[in-house]
C-alpha cells in the first residue's frame, strides 16, 4: 500500500510563520509609534525653550494696535535680574486674553503718570501679579481701578493717583524690586501688595533651557513620568484643589538658572517682605497686604506680613459667604471653578464680579484704618 505524504500546507505558509510575521509587524508598529512620540516629545521641549527669557523675548517687535498678543509679546527682559522681565512700555490697544491692553511709558497698565506729585495729590501704588493686573478683565474693571473710583467719589477734595505696577507671572521678590527701582519715584502714600500662592514660585519664563537633541536621555519616558506624577499628586490633593494650586506647586520644581536663584522660595519671600517693611519706614508710606483666594500657602504668607507689623486683608471669607448663599451648600473649589467668580473658559482668574467684591472690601478696609480720611485731610 502506498504511504500517503504530508498534508499540504495551507495557503499563506505554516501557522507559526504567520504568527511570527504578525508579531514582527506589531512590534514594528509599536517601535515606529514610540519613535514618533519621542520625536514629538523633543519637539515640545524645543518649543518650550523658545518661551524662555533668553530665547523668546529678545528682539520681538512691538505689536501694532489691534493685534492679538501673548504674554511673551507683551513683556521684555529686564536688565535687573531681580525683576527678570517687565511689561513692554508703549503698548497701544493690543488684545491680551480677550481684553484691550495699553501700557504707559513706564511699562505699567496705568494711564500716563507725572513723576512729580501734583500739589494736593495722594498716590496709591499697587504691586502684584496677574490677579492685581486684571488678567482677563478690562483695566477699568480691575479691583485697584474700581477701588480708586470709589475713593475719588468718597473724597473728592483730594486728587487721587493710582499706579498699578502688577505684571502677570511676578512673585513677591520681583514686586518689591519693581517698587524700589521703578515706583518709589511717584512718592506713594499707600502701597497695596497682592499676595498669591505663586509668590514662592519662580516667575514665568525663568527656567533652564534643555537640549532637545541630546542622546543620553529619553524625553518620552521623562514626559510619561511627569504626567503620571502629576496624576498621582492630583489624586492625593483631592477633588477640591483649585486648578492654579497644582500649577503653582509644579512651577516650584522647575529648574531655575543660577542668576535667578534669589527670586523664589520661602526665604526669598521673607526677605522681600522684610525689605518692603523697611521701604515703608524709610519713605513713609502705609502698607497693606491683600490676598484674594485661600491658597494652601496663604496663611503662612500672611503670617509673615503680620510678623513684620503689616496690615493684612483676605477676600476668601467673603467668597465663601457669597458662594454658600447662592448654592445652599458648603463652599467647595468645584463650585468656585464653575461659578461666575472666575473669568471662565479655562481662565481661573477673578472675574469682573470678584474684582468688584475685592474693590469694595479693600476700600472698606482703607476707610476703617482711617488712612483715606487722614490722607485726604493732609492733601487739602
Amino acid at each position: 500500500m502506498q504511504e500517503s505524504g504530508p498534508a499540504p500546507l495551507p495557503a499563506g505558509g505554516a501557522p507559526g510563520s504567520r504568527l511570527r510575521l504578525k508579531l514582527a509587524l506589531a512590534l514594528g508598529t509599536v517601535l515606529a509609534c514610540l519613535v514618533g512620540l519621542e520625536v514629538l516629545a523633543r519637539v515640545e521641549v524645543a518649543r518650550r525653550n523658545r518661551t524662555l527669557i533668553d530665547a523668546a523675548l529678545h528682539g520681538r517687535p512691538t505689536p501694532p494696535p489691534g493685534s492679538v498678543v501673548s504674554l511673551g509679546d507683551s513683556v521684555v527682559p529686564s536688565s535687573n535680574d531681580r525683576i527678570a522681565f517687565e511689561l513692554r512700555p508703549g503698548l497701544r490697544d493690543v488684545v491680551f486674553r480677550g481684553q484691550p491692553l495699553t501700557t504707559n511709558s513706564f511699562g505699567f497698565r496705568s494711564g500716563e503718570i507725572p513723576v512729580e506729585e501734583p500739589e494736593g495729590a495722594v498716590t496709591i501704588v499697587g504691586i502684584g501679579d496677574s490677579i492685581q493686573f486684571g488678567y482677563g478683565v478690562r483695566r477699568e474693571e480691575s479691583y485697584l481701578e474700581r477701588m480708586a473710583t470709589a475713593i475719588r467719589a468718597a473724597h473728592p477734595g483730594a486728587s487721587w493717583r493710582l499706579v498699578n505696577t502688577a505684571v502677570p507671572g511676578y512673585n513677591t521678590v520681583m514686586e518689591v524690586e519693581t517698587l524700589e527701582r521703578k515706583a518709589l519715584r511717584f512718592s506713594p502714600d499707600i502701597v497695596v501688595v497682592g499676595v498669591c500662592g505663586n509668590d514662592y514660585a519662580p516667575p514665568q519664563y525663568v527656567r533652564e533651557a534643555i537640549d532637545p537633541w541630546r542622546l543620553d536621555r529619553c524625553f518620552l519616558i521623562h514626559a510619561a513620568r511627569t504626567r503620571l506624577g502629576r496624576l498621582a499628586e492630583d489624586r492625593a490633593d483631592g477633588p477640591d484643589e483649585v486648578p492654579i494650586q497644582a500649577i503653582v506647586r509644579r512651577q516650584q520644581g522647575d529648574s531655575v538658572p543660577d542668576r535667578y536663584s534669589q527670586l523664589h522660595g520661602s526665604e526669598a519671600y521673607r526677605g522681600a517682605v522684610e525689605r518692603l517693611k523697611e521701604l515703608s519706614e524709610e519713605h513713609g508710606f502705609r502698607l497693606l497686604a491683600f490676598a484674594i483666594n485661600d491658597y494652601p500657602e496663604a496663611p503662612e504668607m500672611m503670617d509673615v506680613f503680620r510678623e513684620f507689623g503689616v496690615e493684612t486683608l483676605h477676600l476668601q471669607p467673603g467668597l465663601v459667604r457669597d458662594l454658600e448663599s447662592r448654592t445652599g451648600r458648603p463652599f467647595s473649589w468645584q463650585d468656585y471653578a464653575a461659578s461666575d467668580l472666575i473669568v471662565g473658559g479655562g481662565n481661573t482668574h477673578p472675574s469682573v464680579r470678584q474684582h468688584g467684591m475685592a474693590a469694595e472690601l479693600l476700600t472698606s478696609k482703607l476707610t476703617e484704618l482711617g488712612w483715606l480720611e487722614e490722607l485726604a485731610g493732609d492733601a487739602r
